[in-house]
């Protein structure tokens, strides 16, 4: 399927808020392209959903995050994947290479005042954390990194933050940053 057939599939050739970032995604890279025609009818459905603000968010995020991901040639995406009992899945089953799949479940950090169940930090404790920004992004600026960040020292994790001078974009060293940062916790797992 092209492209611009993919986005009229999956939005059913409606309006949505998210139809110009995910045209940008399916005409820039064709490992998207291939990700969403795979996965056309579960980004539909999601699509179909009705919306608030928030959730509307971290759709996009997810999307997004998939996109970003198929940057990195030797990473491999399933969308959702079944989970024996019908258990709910994480977002994304992600091979590296051809021997190592991991799961990754995308979450956006809210603000206090967006909710009141944060997880509590025992749960976190120890996980690994990677946040990356560019200091010139418009789209997320700036002080959405750092606001993350500060959150984050609170809470018992190990966190690595790192900004680059980009914007909203996937630069070769941030690029490489984020594969040394998953080689490190992948090989890390395997001990």
């Amino acid at each position: 399927m092209l492209h611009d057939d993919v986005l009229i599939y999956i939005l059913n050739g409606k309006p949505h808020p998210l139809a110009a970032p995910l045209a940008e995604w399916l005409s820039t890279s064709r490992r998207f392209a291939a990700f969403a025609d795979t996965f056309r009818d579960k980004i539909r459905k999601k699509l179909r959903a009705p919306h608030d603000e928030a959730s509307l968010l971290d759709l996009r995020l997810e999307l997004e995050t998939a996109f970003l991901l198929l940057h990195e040639r030797a990473l491999s995406l399933v969308y959702e994947p079944q989970q024996p009992g019908g258990a709910r899945a994480p977002d994304f089953a992600v091979a590296f290479t051809t021997s190592i799949t991991f799961m990754a479940e995308v979450t956006r950090l809210r603000a206090a005042a967006e909710t009141s169940a944060a997880p509590p930090p025992e749960r976190l404790a120890r996980k690994p954390f990677l946040v990356v920004h560019g200091v010139r992004d418009t789209v997320l600026p700036i002080q959405n990194g750092r606001a993350s960040r500060a959150i984050l020292e609170r809470l018992p994790v190990d966190l690595t933050y790192k900004e680059y001078p980009m914007a909203h974009e996937v630069s070769s060293e941030s690029l490489q940053d984020v594969t040394n940062w998953l080689s490190a916790r992948l090989d890390e797992g395997a001990s």
